[in-house]
């Protein structure tokens, strides 16, 4: 007679079969995701193609000429017509300075132009007595020569005559000299009027040429010193950037080459620009090369733009193509040690290979000049620990492969 089990019992039996069941998917999940899994790789060989390299980097916007408006004596600025961001056409007038004594110096050198004139006048007529009392003097010796021949007069008379003409000659010289010196002392006195009516109008501050007033560092009613400056003027059309690029990419930039230069403020609207000059001097502490990008003629009003000194830009700039050139991702460079390079899937595991770079494209990619194979495969993202990596799983389009 067979006994039947019990309900809960039977019950029990069945639960065994399905807690083994989900183990065991508990136990192949655990392969595949969670701390447990594997990390996947995603490996790809290196490239063999046509490299565009281009530079990135970022630049200030600068004034490439300015004008700096000052007074050359201390003055106070009485008005000021025009304020920071306000255009200015050459010859306006900007503001006007009150001299502290320039009326005073002006009388006292009109003054003394006019006793230096006076001067000048006196010794002129000195000298033309002189030349006439000369004339007179040498003809009356003359005559005493003649008489002296004929016997009329005696040789103490005609040595007198002889020695007043020298002393005649010997007047004409001082008059002429101290004419001379009154006229250098006018000539003189003139200048230095001159000078004081140029610093006069030196303290009408004109516009020297069409531009907008970056700056306005005093106020009215302040006090100038010499060499102080009022006012800066800056041409917005000759605006250039100021940019910086890392000295291990830079090779093959040169003045004239093509560039875009991106506004903080216009993001995706990228101007045309060319590469005006490379700097002499670079930053030994940053690695960078400093060079000057030109926007050009147009591209700001076309977007309406006008920017600000200092303003901040992206500039790009392509660099000659490299034909049939080795790339890697940029993203798969790791450093290990001091060495920069990719990790390679081996037979053993995974290897690290040091590579010499070149230059960079704006994919993203990076030119292997050296330590590469072209069927190697490279990690795409290998991770910080690649070295103590012990179970991945290495994926490559739709194949993969694992490690035990």
């Amino acid at each position: 007679m067979i006994q039947e089990l019990p309900a809960a019992r039977r019950r029990r039996l069945w639960l065994v079969p399905l807690a083994g069941g989900a183990l065991v998917m508990v136990a192949v999940a655990s392969q595949r995701v969670g701390p447990l899994a594997p990390v996947v790789l995603q490996v790809a060989a290196p490239e063999r193609l046509v490299l565009r390299p281009g530079l990135v980097g970022i630049g200030r916007v600068e004034a490439r000429r300015t004008h700096q408006l000052s007074s050359v004596l201390s003055a106070r600025l009485v008005s000021l017509k025009v304020d920071t961001g306000d255009r200015v056409r050459k010859g306006d007038l900007l503001g006007q300075l009150d001299p502290v004594d320039l009326p005073e110096r002006l009388l006292a050198a009109q003054a003394a132009l006019q006793a230096s004139h006076q001067q000048s006048v006196a010794a002129a007529a000195q000298w033309r007595e002189s030349q006439a009392t000369l004339a007179y003097t040498r003809s009356n010796t003359a005559r005493f020569e003649r008489l002296a021949a004929q016997g009329a007069v005696s040789d103490d008379a005609l040595l007198e005559r002889r020695q007043t003409l020298a002393q005649t000659k010997a007047g004409v010289a001082t008059t002429a000299a101290l004419h001379q010196a009154a006229r250098s002392t006018e000539q003189q006195a003139g200048a230095a009027l001159a000078a004081l009516e140029a610093q006069r109008q030196s303290l009408r501050l004109v516009a020297p040429a069409d531009g907008l007033v970056i700056r306005r560092l005093v106020d009215p009613g302040s006090t100038v010193l010499p060499g102080e400056p009022v006012l800066e003027i800056a041409d917005p059309s000759q605006f250039w950037v100021d940019v910086r690029f890392d000295q291990r990419q830079a090779a093959g930039l040169a003045a004239g080459q093509p560039a875009t230069v991106e506004f903080r403020r216009l993001q995706g609207h990228r101007l045309a620009a060319v590469v005006e000059r490379i700097e002499p001097t670079a930053d030994s502490l940053t690695e960078e090369l400093n060079a000057k990008v030109r926007l050009e003629p147009g591209s700001l009003d076309a977007v309406g733009l006008s920017p600000s000194l200092g303003e901040l830009t992206e500039v790009r700039v392509a660099l000659p193509a490299a034909a049939h050139a080795l790339a890697v991702p940029a993203q798969s460079l790791r450093r290990h040690g001091s060495s920069l390079g990719v990790w390679l899937v081996g037979d053993d595991g995974l290897i690290f290979a040091p590579l010499q770079l070149g230059r960079h494209d704006s994919e993203g990619r990076v030119e292997v000049l050296g330590g590469l194979e072209t069927a190697a495969q490279v990690v795409q993202h290998p991770p910080a620990d690649a070295a103590n990596l012990r179970r991945y799983r290495l994926q490559k389009s739709s194949q993969e492969k694992r490690t035990p």
